[in-house]
């Protein structure tokens, strides 16, 4: 296997943990700032539209 297979698996699960971050940290964000599960899930929604349409990490970035 090919050293830079390895470094784009790494990246991938480094990606993939950051995105996910905010569903561990849902009870947190209900109990610290007062929101409900549909203020915090809403926000979520809008951040990964707004990161989908950047197009970071898609066909362009490997270009």
């Amino acid at each position: 296997m090919h050293y830079g297979w390895i470094t784009v698996g790494v990246v991938l699960l480094a990606a993939a943990g950051t995105r996910a971050t905010p569903s561990v940290m849902m009870l947190s964000l209900e109990k610290d700032f007062g929101w409900n599960c549909g203020i915090i899930s809403l926000a979520i929604s809008v951040n990964l539209a707004l990161y989908g349409l950047t197009g970071r990490g898609g066909r362009d970035a490997a270009l």
